[in-house]
């Protein structure tokens, strides 16, 4: 899937074509950015993922559908991308308002995932 074009990749008309496009950008770009457009089968879809990638952040999502019959793809993963990108930038000892301005979350987000970095410190060390 990785190897097929752009063009080929936007030929697919149901809920595959996440699939596709998640590996063409991953193959292309070395990174991916979710499409906003809605997913019907939004468990199913994260199931393929993760029998393909055996990547854990799919494993750990759990999305529910929204009213309107779908779901906006990678919302939650993209979420536990930034979170789990902000806490590297805390481990590194930038500041939780430098985390927050660059990372564009808000300053209480970074706050919490600050606290939770500090539990687990604690954890830790027991």
């Amino acid at each position: 899937m990785s190897y097929l074009s752009r063009e080929q990749v936007d030929m697919f008309k149901s809920d595959f074509y996440f699939v596709a496009d998640y590996f063409w950008q991953i193959h292309n770009n070395k990174d991916y950015n979710p499409p906003a457009e809605l997913v019907i089968h939004i468990n199913e879809v994260m199931d393929l993922l993760k029998a393909f990638t055996k990547n854990i952040n799919f494993e750990n999502l759990k999305i529910t559908n929204s009213k309107d019959g779908g779901s906006h793809m990678f919302d939650e993963w993209m979420i536990n991308r930034d979170n789990k990108h902000a806490i590297s930038l805390l481990k590194e000892g930038d500041s939780i308002e430098k985390v927050a301005r660059c990372m564009e979350l808000p300053i209480e987000h970074v706050k919490k995932l600050a606290e939770q970095l500090e539990k687990q410190k604690v954890k830790a060390k027991l």
